[in-house]
């Protein structure tokens, strides 16, 4: 017999008693169980240094590994790996810049071109990263621009086009006369006042990236001169039709005058002229130069009749249908409503008034007959074209 059990997990001392019938003695012996080794091992390995050689094995993926292994004792042993890869990192960057903004700086260096760039890194894990660089460096424009019609009086409108090549994102303009516009078509500005103008544009294209270009002196504006004159006077009679004009225009080196008689022109700067010894209206024009802009003025002048009229010193209101009424007899250069005739006795006393000059005075008063004698009578009227009133008076002679 055997005892204790036998046990393969640990060393044990076991005693053999063997049957009597032999005559055997009692025996010991102990049994040495020795445990199989086992080892772990943590390796990390950048992937550019694939593959791992261990133990015979070639391993190229992250994962634990199992080796066996026969130890000193003579039992077997087992080896474990974890085994990890560490990956290489890579970015990637893409920059536009504009040929002003040159030289462009990189993880500290200099570039001047466009074109695709890498640059090999130590990465936070201890392998090399790589870092990619598209450089895109943008033209800058060249605004290029026209004018129509750039030299002429004041007001002065302008329109521009742009001419520049390549797509233009956006557009500013500045005429020099602190307005500015913005758009890249369609563009115009008036120019109130004379000079000459620069004029700029700059343009600014898809990538961002800004040109500019000035013209100086591309618009000139010309003063325009301002037409004006004063007639005297503005009316004149038949018997004195000469009228004085004095020019008081502005910005103008020459001048021309129509007087309206069809008489010809004159270029004098203030005229004279004398006008037809007939009642009319005439409109004088003047026209003012200055080289390249003109302006005109107009006046009318207006040439009257001087007042004709008759007054009679006798009336006889008897019945006799003939001479029955006192009426003044205007035939030219009067206004009809501006007339008024009044008849007085010696007293003051007003017998009669009319403001109308076909109405005459029958020689009554309030119905009655007025006796025979000299009367006092009165005539204000206002000349034919002109504000000025005439008042005159005299003696009629009233019979029977």
């Amino acid at each position: 017999t055997w005892s204790p059990a036998i046990n393969n997990q640990a060393t044990t001392t076991y005693t053999f008693t063997p049957n009597t019938v032999f005559c055997a003695s009692t025996a010991l012996t102990i049994i040495e169980i020795s445990s199989p080794s086992t080892s772990t091992t943590q390796v990390s390995l950048c992937e550019d240094a694939l593959p791992y050689s261990w133990n015979g094995q070639s391993i190229n993926t992250t994962g634990v590994y199992e080796s066996n292994l026969f130890s000193q004792n003579g039992c077997d042993s087992l080896a474990l790996l974890e085994f990890t890869v560490l990956t290489i990192q890579t970015s990637s960057t893409q920059v536009v810049v504009c040929e002003y903004d040159l030289p462009y700086v990189w993880n500290n260096q200099n570039y001047n071109a466009s074109g695709v760039y890498s640059i090999t890194l130590t990465g936070s894990n201890g392998c090399d990263s790589i870092a990619n660089l598209t450089l895109t460096v943008a033209p800058i424009p060249a605004p290029n621009f026209t004018a129509l019609n750039t030299v002429g009086c004041s007001p002065l409108t302008v329109s521009f086009e742009n001419n520049t090549l390549g797509a233009s994102e956006s557009c500013l303009w500045d005429f020099g006369n602190g307005q500015t516009a913005s758009g890249c078509s369609g563009i115009s500005n008036t120019f109130d006042t004379e000079g000459c103008y620069d004029l700029s544009l700059t343009v600014t294209n898809e990538s961002g990236c800004s040109g500019s270009s000035t013209v100086n002196d591309l618009v000139c504006v010309i003063a325009t001169p301002t037409a004006s004159f004063i007639a005297n006077p503005t009316s004149a009679t038949t018997t004195n039709p000469f009228i004085n004009f004095n020019n008081t225009s502005t910005n103008a080196l020459s001048y021309s005058w129509n007087f309206g008689d069809e008489s010809g022109n004159s270029n004098q700067e203030s005229p004279s002229h004398w006008y037809p010894e007939e009642q009319g209206e005439y409109v004088v024009t003047l026209i003012a130069f200055n080289g390249t802009c003109t302006d005109t003025a107009f006046q009318l002048i207006s040439i009257q009749s001087e007042p004709v009229f008759y007054v009679p010193n006798t009336f006889t209101p008897d019945g006799d249908l003939f001479n029955q009424t006192f009426l003044p007899i205007f035939t030219a250069g009067f206004d009809l409503y501006g007339y008024n005739l009044i008849i007085f006795n010696r007293w003051g006393e007003v017998l009669f008034e009319s403001n109308n000059a076909a109405v005459g005075w029958d020689g009554t008063y309030g119905g009655n007959i007025c006796q025979d004698g000299t009367y006092i009578w009165q005539i204000t009227f206002k000349e034919l074209g002109r504000d000025k009133r005439q008042i005159i008076r005299g003696h009629v002679n009233l019979l029977r």
